[in-house]
């Protein structure tokens, strides 16, 4: 018989263990790949608190729904999700039976898988899964003496390190612990001793926990027994290695000016650490590092872009020096690209060139046009141009002019532009007379031209000539911007056409024959009566058809594709839609897009659209 159940043992322990090692294989590759990308933690690190946590109840079993609100209440809310693994019900099994000087009669393993919820989607902490067993028994056969569970009964009293237990506090966490239930067990306090007089005091209390259990009750556990709780009011002072404060120092650590080409040794690390008085050394309770791994951004042999993963670990806790507790890992960015850049003095003759080319003989350069020249002589390679001095004596008398130009190179370690550093070149020029007149000058001569006609609109063609009459064919070209630019005030309306006056001499030219330079926009206005207005009010309903169509049911219109459907209907720019909100989905993912549709100008039809109204798209993606 005894051969035969060592035989279940052994087969039950391999069906177990494998069970437990496969479930957690799928999510490795995942786990180790989305903690090199941020600070996200294989729910491993706490397997020893979520055992803490099942381990509460030895005597009965866990329901689903009340172990998923104590994960929530020590985590959060949607960390983390427990799953019940259905597993057949062992006899008594010594090897997973976690409280076995108990001598229970009918011990169970249930085995629950805990799934960290952690993704790029949202901020949780663990990710990854874990298997753990909760061994617990159905005692209800004989009375046992309270000495068999001393061994627990003294790990509760070690559970509070700083404080002293009450009565009420002690009892209610024997039940808690599921030893027994309420009132199965009292306990009574027979002294306290201080070990030492000083502002922090060691102190032992004595505590005698007495089983109520008699054949007259339900209770597991009879006579008493005394155990000694020691403890001291010192206060922990230790905070999260993950608060704001710390992160940023480490960071800063990190970062150093002398780490930016090169990355850290743990060692090194380790010891900056206690040298910047972040942390106290490892041997007072200090922080550790470990490099998690290194990733290359660019595979060269002069080097590149690389991230090292960092994970610090306070060691910090009431019997030690340490400022801190837990982890977090952080990354290091650094370049060891080795330094292929050239003084931008070895292309000074080329730019000394460029600069003083015939072109620019007589004329100075703009910033922006001598960035384009080098720019597109020298493509991709970082160049700078800045002004550095300008002549200040102008006059329209011809007179040497000297301009000095600034070139910076861009170039470092961190990219690939060829130059460094900054070289200045004279530009010397000729400034000549120029009797070329801004048109500005003549706007009120054009405006009054317009003004002739008071009740409809000129021909691009009538007003080219009026104004070839008076200052000469050529010199000035009239354009017509936009050949139905129409404001509306009502049914008698005022009309409006801009029209554009380029001058067709050059600034500042010696050589350009034309009196006129630049050029003006001026509106021509007038009073007509129409009869062909149509409000956008009046096209609602064929509007919010044209949003609610059967092919934008489950996702959002395209604005550019709306705009389209609204061309090809009134007429282009007719009518223009813009979108002017987006609510998020309610509960049942319907989504509230907003769209203003407003009259701008004369349809297919003929009418002119007016006003402006706002629609409501409602869709779904789940509408099947």
């Amino acid at each position: 018989m005894s051969n035969e159940n060592n035989e279940k043992k052994s087969k039950f322990k391999g069906l177990l263990l494998l069970l437990l090692l496969f479930i957690p294989i799928a999510t490795t590759t995942f786990v180790v790949f989305q903690l090199s990308q941020r600070n996200i933690k294989n729910i491993l690190e706490i397997k020893n608190e979520l055992q803490e946590i099942l381990d509460k109840k030895l005597n009965q079993k866990w329901q689903i729904e009340e172990l998923q609100k104590e994960i929530d209440k020590k985590w959060g809310t949607g960390q983390i999700t427990v799953k019940f693994v259905p597993i057949i019900e062992y006899g008594k099994n010594e090897a997973f039976n976690n409280v076995s000087n108990i001598s229970f009669h009918k011990p169970y393993n249930d085995i629950y898988t805990f799934i960290g919820n952690a993704s790029r989607e949202n901020d949780f902490t663990y990710n990854g899964s874990i298997n753990l067993i909760h061994s617990y028994s159905d005692i209800n056969a004989k009375i046992r003496p309270i000495s068999d569970i001393e061994t627990y009964l003294q790990r509760i009293l070690d559970s509070r390190k700083g404080k002293v237990w009450s009565k009420t506090e002690l009892e209610q966490e024997v039940v808690n612990r599921g030893l027994d239930v309420k009132g199965g067990i009292l306990v009574e306090e027979i002294n306290v001793k201080n070990n030492r007089s000083s502002e922090t005091k060691s102190r032992n209390t004595t505590w005698k926990f007495i089983g109520q259990a008699d054949d007259n009750n339900d209770f597991h556990f009879n006579a008493s027994i005394s155990l000694e709780h020691s403890w001291n009011n010192k206060i922990d002072t230790t905070e999260n290695i993950r608060n704001k404060t710390t992160i940023t120092k480490l960071q800063n650590l990190l970062d150093s000016k002398n780490y930016k080409n090169k990355t850290w040794t743990a060692e090194l690390l380790k010891n900056e650490i206690v040298k910047q008085d972040i942390d106290v050394s490892l041997e007072f309770g200090g922080i550790t590092v470990q490099e998690v791994e290194t990733t290359l951004e660019t595979r060269s042999f002069t080097g590149g872009q690389k991230v090292t993963t960092w994970k610090f670990t306070g060691h910090g806790n009431l019997d030690n020096n340490g400022r801190y507790y837990g982890n977090v890992t952080l990354n290091h960015e650094w370049n060891d690209t080795k330094d292929t850049t050239q003084e931008i003095n070895v292309i000074k003759d080329e730019l000394i060139d460029l600069v003083n080319s015939i072109e620019y003989k007589n004329k100075n350069w703009t910033k922006d046009d001598l960035q384009d020249a080098i720019n597109a002589k020298w493509v991709g390679a970082g160049i700078t141009v800045e002004e550095k001095l300008v002549s200040q004596t102008r006059s329209w008398d011809e007179k040497q002019q000297t301009t000095i130009w600034t070139f910076t190179g861009n170039g470092d370690v961190t990219n690939q532009h060829p130059y460094k550093n900054t070289v200045d070149i004279k530009h010397n020029w000729v400034e000549l007379i120029s009797t070329t007149k801004n048109i500005e000058e003549i706007k009120s001569e054009l405006v009054n031209i317009l003004n002739e006609k008071k009740e409809n609109a000129w021909s691009q063609e009538e007003l080219q000539t009026k104004v070839d009459e008076l200052y000469g064919t050529k010199e000035i070209t009239v354009i017509d911007p936009n050949e139905n630019n129409v404001i509306h005030y009502s049914m008698k309306i005022k009309s409006g056409k801009s029209w554009i006056f380029r001058g067709n001499g050059e600034k500042d030219s010696t050589t350009n024959k034309f009196k006129y330079y630049g050029e003006e926009s001026i509106t021509h206005e007038w009073f007509e009566t129409i009869s062909n207005t149509i409000s956008v009010k009046n096209l609602k309903d064929d509007l919010q058809i044209l949003l609610d169509s059967q092919s934008n049911k489950q996702h959002p219109w395209d604005i550019l594709k709306l705009q389209n459907a609204l061309d090809n209907k009134y007429g282009a720019n007719a009518i223009i839609v813009n979108i002017s909100q987006q609510k998020i989905p309610n509960e049942s993912g319907d989504h509230y897009d907003k769209y203003k549709f407003t009259g701008k100008s004369i349809g297919i039809n003929g009418h002119q659209y007016i006003d402006e109204i706002e629609l409501i798209h409602i869709w779904n993606p789940s509408i099947k």
